[in-house]
């Protein structure tokens, strides 16, 4: 059988704009009249959004586009999406795509929310025994009532943002690419996003996301794209592509990025040990840790350091949060200090994590405005945890203790009142019924 082609195929393209000095020059080469200013050139220089450019991505695969405002994301997506035609090289697209890039899927701001829906779906093919389906799933998500009936240009930003999405993800297309829609809404709304993506990206669908939230790369993404003024700067898998936004750059041979704040001391090891203190990344789950950080600094003096530890889910939820004492680090007498949070027991559930590992020269956890670090590895090391039930999907046992009791007295005996009533027909020489 043969092989599926991929999904995306980019060979070095590149996409060229002229940036002219006057809109008199721009008009005079857009309708070919500069060739009667023989005796000087155009004013005009080129400009490069996007350089020599080569990507392949598979179906079925979930990539993050990242990098900073202006880097040639979402021209990179109007591409693939076939708005805009490369100046070279070749984009090659198999399948359905849905996008939504800022404009949304071009509905009429004077149409009804209803019949933006309808007309959508339509218009993307959708059979006329699925549409009734897909527009009581799409109702059902935005939760808009009886606002599907006004105009969408009375809507609120928020409101455009939930009926685009769920428009886009009602159609299920084979390649999905959302450029920073995830972002809009509530955190009732982006939670519901959320979910949904879910379920879309486990259908096979092919994702593109360009975003500069970290915890939906990580959340929704296998690996990304780092896109630097134009030019495609590596593949990475999503723990370093997070490094690596947060940072500004890779660094691939140490295996962690740093932000470096205020002079002092600087992490320059960090451990996890397990019960009989030797290095590794699986640990299971009851079984004693110990989280080493090694520290050193170029100018010997004694430094007031905190040092903290934070443990985070995979798409960036935080599980436990540990800031040691204020130590006073001598590296006047001594070039290395070691500070170690231990754990009797691990207490984490089944699942990889994240660690986050700072130190800081001032931190009020009731203010953590004055907040001073030294430095800050963020989410840069990567822990496996293994409980003794596979299936179990809990993130956190928490301690505890069961006990029964009785409520009541038990069936047959005398209630307090009873016992009253019973004393009292005794001495008259009654009975009780």
């Amino acid at each position: 059988m043969p092989d599926t082609p991929p999904a995306i195929v980019l060979d070095g393209i590149a996409k060229v704009y002229r940036l002219y000095d006057s809109p008199t020059e721009q008009a005079l080469d857009v309708f070919g009249l500069s060739r009667l200013r023989f005796w000087r050139k155009p004013r005009y220089h080129d400009k490069a959004a996007l350089e020599d450019i080569s990507l392949v991505v598979t179906r079925g695969e979930r990539l993050g586009i990242i990098g900073r405002n202006g880097a040639g994301k979402t021209t990179l997506l109007k591409l693939i999406t076939g708005n805009f035609a490369p100046t070279r090289g070749t984009v090659v697209v198999n399948g359905t795509v849905q996008a939504l890039i800022n404009t949304g899927l071009g509905f009429h701001p004077e149409f009804t929310g209803y019949e933006n829906i309808r007309a959508a779906l339509v218009y993307n093919g959708l059979a006329e025994a699925e549409l009734d389906a897909a527009i009581d799933d799409i109702v059902d998500f935005v939760e808009l009532d009886q606002y599907l009936h006004q105009p969408i240009k009375t809507y609120s930003l928020g409101m455009q943002s939930r009926l685009y999405f769920a428009t886009a993800t009602a159609i299920r297309p084979d390649i999905l690419i959302i450029d920073e829609v995830l972002g809009a809404g509530d955190a009732y709304f982006s939670a519901k996003s959320a979910d949904r993506m879910k379920r879309l990206t486990s259908s096979g669908s092919t994702l593109l996301l360009v975003s500069h939230s970290m915890t939906q790369i990580l959340q929704f993404c296998e690996e990304a794209v780092w896109i630097e003024n134009g030019r495609l700067m590596r593949r990475v898998d999503e723990v370093r592509a997070a490094k690596a936004r947060v940072t500004g750059e890779l660094e691939f041979e140490g295996g962690v990025s740093q932000w470096q704040g205020a002079p002092g001391p600087r992490i320059i090891g960090f451990d996890v040990l397990d019960g009989d203190g030797r290095p590794t990344a699986n640990l299971n789950t009851g079984d004693p840790v110990s989280f080493v950080v090694e520290l050193g600094a170029e100018e010997p003096d004694v430094y007031p350091c905190y040092v903290c530890i934070v443990t985070h889910t995979l798409d960036g939820k935080w599980l436990t949060r540990h800031v040691s004492e204020k130590y006073q680090l001598d590296f006047v007498r001594y070039a290395r200090r070691r500070v170690t949070l231990h754990y009797d027991r691990l207490l984490l559930g089944n699942g990889s994590y994240l660690v986050t590992v700072a130190t800081y020269r001032v931190c009020d956890l009731q203010d953590l405005s004055t907040a001073v670090f030294y430095e800050i590895l963020a989410r840069s090391y990567r822990i496996q945890v293994r409980d003794e039930i596979p299936t179990d999907e809990t993130l956190f046992h928490h301690s505890g203790t069961w006990s029964t009791g009785s409520i009541g007295t038990a069936r047959g005996e005398p209630t307090a009142e009873n016992s009253m009533m019973l004393d009292a027909t005794e001495r008259l020489g009654g009975t009780v019924r």
